[in-house]
């Protein structure tokens, strides 16, 4: 693997000096004396996991890391727990049978560290900012959040994951329903659901065609599917579907948002997170026209600022806001 991913990364005239380590011990030598641009790190190597040399990694030498997983429960599950110490983005290896995937991984892989280089090293804010005191609400107001129809739509790509938990692990039980598109392929989403439910007061879960949205609970859609939202007379629920994808992702920012200006209008609150590119900027804006409550993150906290910054240029933003202040500032919005 390690010669396939050098090849494919030699190739390219854009990318420079490519250093190679047969494990992490000759991996810590070479970052004694060298500062790549880019880490790629397998999830599984001779004499140390993944997860034990990402931390040296982010304690000692903080760098971008792309990590290189297998499509497997538990490979996805240490996934997850890598972005959430640091690591930038992550690509899936290619398994037998998986011909297209095998097709498309040198242009991913490259596009994948391209956009590591250009992201900032953010590292967890959990040990550094406290959780909020989440006070309850009497029981009138509570009934009052269940009848407004109240919904918060996320989106989320690179570096998601980790401000995706650092946010639900700030908000209390009693928070409207929240949908959270985070771009991540279709074995991935029902881990970093398990991982956000972990670290929530929220039940969070990967989110099933026709399920009802509920106040304290935060649904991810899933990888390979686009969600919509939907009302009957019993509610807002949500609707999958495998359109083709939109903005290059599926699911996509924008088919959520949009579904939200058209179905909750201005009890809408939408919130667009770290990543790359521009998925979900126009979304966002019909969402504000609809006089739905619209934040982005702030470019100091995020690892890459392009889908906020894209939202921002078009004027879909009414607030721009750090992610340490983000909890409190939708909590507010909220009406908690």
């Amino acid at each position: 693997m390690q010669a396939w991913l050098k090849k494919i990364l030699s190739a390219d005239p854009e990318i420079g000096e490519i250093i190679t380590a047969q494990n992490p011990y000759e991996a810590r030598i070479s970052l004694q004396t060298k500062r790549p641009d880019v880490i790629t790190l397998d999830v599984e190597m001779p004499g140390m996991d993944g997860i034990s040399f990402l931390k040296e990694i982010m304690s000692t030498f903080p760098s971008p890391v792309v990590m290189v997983s297998a499509y497997t429960q538990e490979n996805c599950q240490t996934t997850i727990r890598a972005l959430s110490l640091g690591a930038v983005d992550f690509i899936p290896k290619p398994g037998p049978g998986l011909e297209e995937e095998k097709e498309t991984f040198p242009q991913r892989l490259l596009s994948k560290v391209k956009d590591a280089a250009q992201a900032r090293t953010v590292l967890p804010l959990s040990a550094t900012f406290p959780h909020p005191n989440h006070q309850g609400i009497e029981a009138g107001r509570r009934h009052f959040l269940k009848e407004q129809g109240s919904l918060i739509g996320i989106g989320a790509s690179t570096g998601g994951t980790q401000a995706l938990s650092f946010l639900l692990s700030r908000l209390p039980e009693e928070i409207p329903p929240i949908v959270i598109v985070q771009h991540m392929p279709p074995q991935f989403t029902g881990a970093f659901a398990d991982h956000l439910d972990q670290v929530s007061l929220l039940t969070v879960k990967e989110a099933c065609s026709g399920d009802r949205l509920k106040r304290g609970m935060a649904q991810i859609i899933p990888g390979g599917k686009h969600g919509q939202i939907q009302k009957d007379q019993q509610g807002l629920f949500l609707s999958l579907n495998e359109n083709p994808p939109v903005n290059h992702h599926r699911p996509s920012v924008d088919v959520l948002f949009q579904s939200l200006a058209l179905i909750v209008r201005e009890k809408g609150i939408g919130i667009l997170l770290t990543g790359m590119g521009e998925d979900g900027a126009h979304g966002l804006l019909a969402m504000r026209k609809q006089g739905a409550s619209t934040l982005a993150q702030d470019e100091s906290t995020s690892t890459i600022f392009g889908m906020p910054q894209a939202a921002i240029k078009l004027g879909a933003v009414q607030e721009v806001v750090p992610l340490e202040e983000m909890p409190a500032r939708l909590i507010k919005i909220a009406g908690l």
